[in-house]
């Protein structure tokens, strides 16, 4: 696919939960929210 149109195959975007921890801030949790159809058939296009 080098040659291929460069296309947006999928958008999305992290929701970050952090933590103040000993004066350092750590991540609690961090979930990835996209939007594709896609993403079931992915078998060969990597994420």
């Amino acid at each position: 696919m080098f040659n291929a149109e460069t296309r947006i195959l999928l958008a999305g975007e992290y929701l970050d939960q952090l933590i103040r921890q000993d004066g350092q801030l750590r991540f609690k949790q961090r979930l990835a929210v996209y939007d594709s159809y896609r993403i079931p058939t992915t078998l060969i296009l990597p994420v």
